[in-house]
């Protein structure tokens, strides 16, 4: 009876250990494609930004969708805001 249950708690860690594992395996490759993808979306957010700035686009007359321009515009005097 003894040697029965040995076998026994020795093939329940079995299991578990090799379930520990697998999962671990799953865990690094999912890591690996997270972040196969984070860097994709980095470069294409730096080529975004390298675009902007090598248009040199002129922001005065931009708006946000909210309307509020992208740049203050003042007036030319420079003591009001003109909307």
């Amino acid at each position: 009876m003894e040697q029965i249950t040995v076998a026994l708690i020795g093939f329940v860690g079995l299991v578990i250990v090799a379930l520990l594992e697998k999962t671990r395996k799953e865990n690094k490759e999912d890591h690996g494609y997270v972040k196969d993808h984070l860097t994709r979306i980095e470069d294409k957010i730096d080529g975004h930004i390298g675009d902007h700035v090598s248009a040199n686009i002129i922001m005065d007359n931009i708006r946000f969708k909210t309307g509020e321009y992208v740049k203050e515009r003042k007036a030319r005097s420079g003591s009001k805001k003109i909307n």
